[in-house]
């Protein structure tokens, strides 16, 4: 059978007020969660240049693997912080956006249109950030650990930045065909599978988490985490009690599986604040 979007906008049956409810508020709670990154991005130091007496095994997180470069707990940077929750949601947007214009859907072409414009800055927020900045005080730079990541140079994105510049272009090209052609099915596939993406996206440093068993403040970005959950929920019962449509539960069902995760990690491996001594 084929998905059709548009049954969400006007469901043939009549659910409870409690569900109707959560299918009023859902698009809300997504141009929320679009909005949650903001406070990271604004919060977070940009690259800096730090020195050789800033690291000793009181204040180490672990080195980024990919770059060499050290971060304290009080020190997390953007070099630091994967860009796929960013770029992913870029795409993600773009994407459900085309598929509300095939249905002439404003609640599904207005939220997504703020999300794919939002992400870019983004997006362009994080480039800006990946500029090396030397530290406040005077660096000897004879004596830093390392060498300075940028946006180009890293590979933990995941990937590298061209890889995603690709990949997200590529994507794009191939839903905009199938905007072209009519493809809904085809289209609703494409942004169903991204949408799986950006759910999991926060967990790209999972690995290296686990490994430094410390997850600094901003890794995982808490504010994200807890719009993903409230967003994925509404949608789940809207989907489950309203819509009836596995196309809507299952994507979101995920991305409440997700934020689960996300906050699991946060829980186990936040840095401990250590007592006076």
């Amino acid at each position: 059978s084929d998905f059709k979007f548009s049954k969400m906008i006007s469901p043939a049956s009549s659910p409870s007020l409690f569900v109707q409810g959560c299918g009023v508020v859902a698009p809300l709670a997504s141009i929320l969660m679009t909005l949650s990154p903001l406070p990271t991005l604004l919060s977070i130091p940009r690259a800096a240049v730090m020195e050789e007496d800033q690291f000793s095994d009181d204040n180490m997180v672990g080195l980024l693997p990919s770059s060499g470069v050290a971060t304290s707990v009080n020190r997390v940077t953007i070099s630091s912080l994967p860009l796929l929750p960013y770029s992913s949601m870029a795409v993600n947007g773009s994407l459900w956006m085309l598929y509300g214009f095939l249905l002439n859907a404003r609640p599904l072409i207005i939220p997504n249109l703020v999300a794919a414009c939002l992400a870019t800055v983004y997006v362009l927020m994080f480039m800006v950030k990946s500029s090396p900045l030397q530290n406040d005080r005077h660096v000897d730079l004879s004596r830093k650990v390392g060498p300075v990541p940028s946006i180009w140079t890293r590979i933990d994105l995941p990937s590298t930045f061209r890889t995603h510049l690709t990949v997200g272009g590529s994507i794009l090209a191939l839903g905009f065909t199938c905007y072209r052609g009519g493809m809904k099915n085809q289209l609703a596939s494409l942004a169903t599978l991204v949408c799986g993406v950006l759910f999991i996206s926060p967990l790209a440093k999972v690995g290296s988490i686990m490994k430094s068993k410390s997850c600094p403040p901003g890794t995982i970005p808490l504010p994200f985490t807890i719009a993903q959950a409230t967003n994925c929920f509404l949608w789940c019962v809207y989907g489950i009690k309203g819509v009836k449509d596995i196309a809507v539960t299952a994507p979101n069902a995920f991305g409440l599986f997700c934020a689960f995760l996300q906050g699991l990690v946060v829980v186990l491996y936040s840095p401990k604040k250590k007592g006076p001594a």
